[in-house]
């Protein structure tokens, strides 16, 4: 018998009525509180002092007289090492042979299981505190499209007062007839593909017509069956009307530049004739030294013509766009190389070219943007050694977009510059080895962005540049 009680993985006690709080344990328990029968005298004191704080309460049971008591209570008791595990602490009254009152029960290692349930607790309330204060709207359904939860932000959005009112209802309940079937249709769409559904779509509600992002997708019982659908929401409504209003002032803002650039381009032809034929009727007249500062005005007059057509150049950069095609970087490449053909000759040059994967946009204004990066590589390029290139490509984490790099082992430059690299009419390395205007980086950077992408640089002076450029992947592209 002692040896199937050791063996059962329960310490089992006695508490005796009048026994000024002496108990029985056995060597199980004793095991378990991580004592010694010969060093401890078992008492409800003793347990009292190892229990946790909070729970030295449950104890006083131990004094009880009542005949009736029975209880079971998750109690912490603290190991040798100070750290505390959890107890189920069991027990109830039994009738002693002399008529009274004895106290028999069992105390369990509940640990792991307690320790699960409160991550778990905790997990649960995290979610719910997420779900509760989201700004997007959240919900879910069963197979039938009655809600089983919702959030206060779908309650913002639908005018229910409380969750709890939606509960157990249908979009019947809260949107227009052809509204809510059409929302039911999708949900059986989704349940019955067993996929997500993401869209951009506009929402009637009282009359108000909203802009929401959402996803739809199916949810899943603990066999794998699909049990219903849920979805998040949010309302880009005030996002859309900024978008639609920074896009109007995009276009009057190149509208703009392109008229300026071509208009001032008329008056600085005259300035240039009018120069020409000063000189042409005066040339001779003018005193000793004149030719330096008429040089200087046609050098002014060049200059601001580079600049204006320039200016051109960069307003074009992304207008008269073609369709948007699956593109094969090599290519691209291909293109690219062909239009630098003068500058591949001015010099030893390496290409290291590794995986490119695809990518999705026009192609000739993409082949614009890599040609100014190329370029930007060959003509910033070391006087005292060949030129090299490194170009590989790899999908995002995401799977949706390819990331770009291209590597050179030019004169670099100094990373405090960086914010100026795609700036119009910035030029970092004004020596005069080095010419031009400071825009074929800013025709790159304008070119990405339109095709929904981004453009970043990093350098150290002397140690070349690395240009990181991240683009949409054709959606067929593994």
């Amino acid at each position: 018998m002692a040896r199937a009680i050791q063996g059962s993985g329960v310490g089992l006690w006695q508490r005796e009525q009048g026994s000024d709080g002496a108990m029985w344990w056995s060597d199980r328990m004793f095991d378990m509180l991580g004592l010694a029968p010969a060093d401890q005298t078992p008492s409800s004191t003793l347990l009292r002092d190892l229990a946790h704080a909070d729970d030295q309460a449950v104890f006083e049971v131990l004094e009880a007289s009542n005949s009736q008591v029975s209880f079971d209570h998750a109690v912490r008791l603290r190991q040798p090492d100070g750290q505390c595990r959890w107890f189920a602490f069991k027990g109830e009254a039994v009738a002693a042979t002399d008529g009274g009152v004895r106290l028999a029960g069992e105390l369990l290692d509940i640990d792991e299981r307690k320790r699960a349930e409160l991550a778990l607790h905790e997990a649960r309330q995290l979610l719910d505190n997420i779900i509760r204060h989201s700004p997007s709207v959240i919900y879910a359904k069963d197979r039938e499209a009655r809600y089983l939860l919702v959030n206060r932000a779908w309650c913002r959005m639908l005018g229910v007062e409380q969750p709890e009112l939606a509960l157990g209802k249908t979009d019947d309940a809260f949107l227009e007839p052809e509204q809510a079937a059409h929302y039911q249709a999708e949900d059986r769409q989704v349940m019955t593909a067993g996929q997500a559904l993401n869209q951009q779509e506009t929402v009637v509600i009282d009359g108000v017509a909203r802009t929401v992002l959402s996803t739809k997708f199916p949810l899943r019982d603990i066999g794998g069956q699909v049990s219903g659908v849920a979805g998040v929401a949010t309302d880009i409504s005030e996002l859309q009307v900024a978008k639609e209003r920074a896009d109007a002032l995009n276009v009057e803002l190149e509208r703009f530049v392109y008229i300026v650039s071509h208009d001032l381009s008329a008056p600085l032809r005259a300035a240039r004739g009018f120069h020409e034929l000063f000189l042409e009727c005066f040339g001779d007249q003018l005193p000793d030294g004149s030719d330096f500062y008429l040089d200087q005005i046609q050098t002014a007059i060049d200059t601001m013509g580079r600049m204006l057509g320039a200016m051109l150049d960069l307003s074009r950069a992304t207008r008269n766009a073609g369709p948007w095609q699956r593109i094969d970087m090599q290519d691209l490449l291909a293109i690219v190389f062909a239009e630098l053909e003068d500058e591949f000759a001015l010099g030893p040059v390496y290409l290291c070219v590794g995986a490119l994967p695809p990518l999705v946009g026009e192609p000739k204004q993409l082949a614009r943007a890599l040609q100014c990066v190329v370029h930007n590589a060959l003509k910033f390029r070391r006087p005292d050694g060949p030129v090299r290139i490194e170009l590989a490509g790899e999908l995002t984490p995401a799977g949706n977009r390819v990331q770009y790099q291209l590597r050179d082992n030019g004169i670099g430059f100094k990373p405090d510059h960086v914010d100026r690299m795609f700036r119009v009419y910035q030029r970092l390395n004004p020596d005069s080895r080095y010419p031009g205007l400071g825009m074929g980086l800013a025709i790159a950077e304008k070119i990405i962005r339109a095709h929904n992408g981004s453009i970043s640089a990093q350098g150290e002076l002397g140690q070349g540049a690395c240009f990181t450029i991240e683009l949409p992947q054709p959606a067929d592209a593994g």
